[in-house]
């Protein structure tokens, strides 16, 4: 289901969605008209009963962006019946933190990647079931797996924006949902993981390691509005945000905490022609760059040492003008373009902000 100006299916077996009060709206790459977006207790059906049912092998695919939580889980995609389903959900405030933190629900037992997805932000979840083991990916990683998992989904509907029972709704937009009756390959679901591409550009302003009084990561990014709506600051402070815990992130994207950047997308200067680099499946980017992020030798906060693991220099969590702070050169292309020295927090540099 792409909702490309409908609610058809497009794989040709003719299980089209019946409509319960949601709306088209604009997907990932700003089309119209080419996504589904829900709200209150909308949602989309169909039965279908071509779906896997029993412990048939099976993938789940579904582009998520929530604009908020509810008051128990937010299911994106389901399908089954209200006692035996299967399907991909969202924790909400009643349940355990981290906020937001991505389930496999089902009745056997559910499957949890422990970090939030975040809100209004577009990522590629998907799920797959060998008849063996359960596998969960987010953003073409797989983050998460269960061996020996025996599911018994019962023949049922499918359904997008709630789950299969009476309620826990979802609240924002979804696109491109996608089931099929065999467990995808990773090379699979990373080719259908693709993103435009993203800019990152200095902040308008230079500031000192407080962010000139609004402090923290998010006075870092309230400084990248400058650079437009959706813009985060590229910096960490290994709580609030943080890119990698290992070098590299060898532990791929579960070791990220609010991170910025996203896995397997092209990051361009602010010309939107010329490319820095592409991310790799870790959500970071390797070194050298294709070029510089910055034309000329502007110096940038970001907490990061060039591992892209948290410096010791962050300006006590960039909540004071003491101490000291690491900052990135911006015309270097290899890992002092993150972290090529530290300076006093009186110092006045800029950010990396980067296009979400």
């Amino acid at each position: 289901y792409d909702f490309t100006g409908d609610r058809d299916d497009i794989s040709g077996f003719g299980q089209h969605l019946s409509n319960n009060g949601a709306a088209l709206d604009i997907d990932r790459f700003g089309t119209a008209n080419a996504s589904a977006r829900f709200t209150a207790n909308a949602y989309m059906e169909v039965t279908a009963p071509a779906l896997p049912i029993g412990n048939q092998p099976r993938t789940l695919c579904a582009w998520t962006k929530p604009s908020a939580l509810g008051a128990s889980f937010s299911v994106p995609a389901m399908f089954g019946s209200a006692s035996a389903g299967w399907g991909i959900g969202m924790n909400t405030p009643s349940t355990p933190p981290p906020l937001g933190r991505i389930f496999v629900l089902d009745h056997a037992g559910d499957l949890i990647y422990d970090q939030p997805h975040g809100l209004n932000i577009w990522r590629h979840v998907c799920v797959t079931h060998t008849g063996t083991n359960e596998q969960l990916f987010v953003d073409a990683y797989p983050v998460t797996a269960l061996t020996a998992k025996t599911l018994g989904t019962a023949s049922g509907q499918l359904f997008i924006g709630k789950a299969t029972w009476a309620n826990d709704f979802f609240n924002g937009n979804i696109d491109d949902v996608r089931v099929y009756n065999r467990a995808l390959s990773l090379a699979e679901i990373q080719a259908l993981q693709q993103q435009p591409n993203k800019r990152m550009v200095l902040s308008a302003t230079a500031n000192n390691g407080l962010h000139d009084g609004g402090g923290g990561i998010s006075g870092a990014d309230a400084l990248c509005v400058s650079a437009g709506a959706g813009y985060k600051a590229m910096i960490v402070d290994g709580t609030a945000r943080r890119a990698c815990s290992t070098a590299s992130c060898s532990a791929g994207i579960t070791e990220h905490i609010d991170w910025v950047l996203r896995p397997n997308i092209a990051y361009l200067r602010g010309d939107g022609v010329t490319l820095i680099a592409t991310s790799d499946f870790a959500g970071v980017l390797p070194f050298s760059l294709a070029a510089t992020i910055t034309g000329a030798g502007d110096q940038a906060w970001t907490g990061l040492n060039t591992d892209w693991t948290t410096s010791a220099h962050t300006c006590n969590s960039w909540a004071t003008t003491t101490n000291q702070g690491q900052y990135g050169q911006g015309n270097a292309t290899g890992g002092q373009a993150i972290s090529a020295n530290n300076a006093a927090c009186t110092a006045s540099l800029r950010l990396y902000c980067v296009e979400q």
